[in-house]
């Protein structure tokens, strides 16, 4: 059975709106979550916060700051992708660049199985389908509240969200092991093999 986002009554709200570059504060209060920290590599597609620029937001109108168990979808591109926040810096804002959903209740809507649903190829291709452009196709708060999601019981949500955690830590395992062996033929073979030619 799927219901779509607005009819889950999940929330979805466009990020915040910057005209030009974002002035750089070091010492400002509010952090901005931008393109840039995506990072791409064979451990999987994961926004770095360590580093996010600082800025100082000045606007009369209310900010709405993100909060931990938000849903980051970014808007341009052929995959739209999507990425849960486990937690995120007070006062901290994402470039227009994203998309928000935030569940109603994340005891009954996780908002992992958001990530996971979203991240789908499922709906991956309804976004092909949906979304105007075509390498460059861009979602809109308005398409993405239409898209359908599946609906299951919180237990059964958990089950997935816990098979994706346990794969992680096990490619994780993997990959660590595999570096440490690079390591180790780099360090047996800068000792054996003469390299003074």
């Amino acid at each position: 059975m799927y219901n779509t986002v607005k009819t889950l009554k999940i929330i979805a709200q466009n990020g915040k709106f910057f005209r030009g570059k974002i002035k750089e504060d070091k010492n400002g209060e509010n952090f901005v979550i931008q393109l840039r920290d995506i990072v791409k590599n064979e451990r999987g597609d994961y926004l770095d916060l360590k580093n996010l620029l600082r800025t100082n937001i000045s606007t009369k109108g209310h900010i709405e700051y993100l909060k931990a168990g938000d849903v980051l979808i970014t808007v341009k591109g052929a995959k739209k992708y999507a990425f849960h926040l486990e937690k995120v810096p007070s006062k901290t804002v994402v470039s227009q660049h994203f998309l928000i959903l935030r569940s109603p209740d994340p005891k009954i809507i996780l908002p992992e199985f958001i990530e996971y649903a979203v991240n789908s190829s499922r709906c991956q291709n309804w976004f092909a389908r949906k979304c105007p452009g075509s390498y460059q196709s861009t979602l809109s708060r308005e398409t993405l509240e239409r898209l359908p999601l599946p609906v299951l019981p919180p237990e059964e949500q958990q089950k997935i969200v816990n098979l994706i955690r346990e794969t992680r830590a096990e490619k994780k395992l993997l990959l660590d092991l595999i570096d440490n062996r690079e390591q180790q033929l780099k360090a047996l073979a800068n000792k054996l093999i003469n390299t003074d030619y």
